[in-house]
């Protein structure tokens, strides 16, 4: 787990670096690469996370500017298998991403038109989510989408029992030969896989009435818990489970 993180910026970011690193209580440097710790950079007014792996430097920007996010997004409504996980919610239910990461899965959510509550507890990673949802502000899709920094299961002790549905995306442990995104690459670094997927199954069906949980096509069943059903991608899948 890397604890080190430092703030740098080109000269005209550098109010928003200030800001960000007051913000968060992070050290703000020179725009100098240090291989010893995550850098977190604005540059052209825009936000990147970098970090040295094996010698090597990875870079990615935060947000949802992504090409690929964005194609995804505008083609949610018949191509993509978390909408049809999570299925229709009616208007006095409330959805919940349990595991929110960088949110990419609950930004398609949002185009589609949920309202998602989305619940992260490292500290880093939720202060860049909430950056990027913060530049959708304004706009439908930066209201349909809310960030608490909270652990899960203490967040499923303290709310009430109702019309909740829960989505539950675990960070997925790699082996070497498997090939890993920058924004896992990170995630490890900064929060190794750790969760409890079981018992935070346990408590989400305790207080709710769906939960979606997302998987590798290759993870075995839980040995718990029996799926009400499954829907499969060509790399993933998505478990339903419903309160009897």
């Amino acid at each position: 787990m890397v604890e080190s993180y430092i703030v740098t910026s080109d000269q005209q970011s550098a109010e928003d670096a200030a800001k960000f690193a007051k913000k968060h209580n992070l050290k703000l440097c020179k725009p100098e690469m240090q291989k010893d710790k995550i850098n977190i950079e604005f540059i052209d007014k825009k936000l990147f996370v970098s970090f040295y792996e094996n010698r090597q430097k990875l870079s990615f920007e935060i947000g949802f500017s992504d090409i690929k996010l964005q194609a995804r997004s505008q083609k949610a409504k018949v191509k993509e298998t978390i909408i049809k996980a999570v299925g229709e919610i009616e208007p006095d239910y409330k959805l919940y991403d349990l595991t929110a990461g960088f949110a990419k899965d609950s930004f398609i959510l949002a185009n589609y038109g949920y309202d998602v509550t989305l619940l992260e507890k490292h500290p880093i990673i939720y202060a860049l989510t909430k950056y990027s949802i913060d530049q959708l502000a304004g706009s439908k899709l930066g209201e349909r989408m809310k960030i608490i920094n909270q652990d899960s299961l203490e967040f499923l002790e303290r709310i009430p029992k109702g019309k909740n549905v829960f989505y539950l995306d675990p960070m997925f442990v790699r082996t070497k030969k498997s090939k890993v995104k920058k924004e896992m690459q990170l995630l490890q670094k900064i929060n190794p896989p750790e969760l409890n997927i079981e018992l935070l199954l346990e408590k989400a069906l305790d207080k709710g009435e769906k939960v979606i949980l997302k998987r590798q096509i290759t993870d075995p069943s839980l040995s718990n818990y029996t799926s009400h059903h499954i829907i499969k991608g060509s790399k993933i899948k998505f478990e339903i489970y419903t309160v009897k």
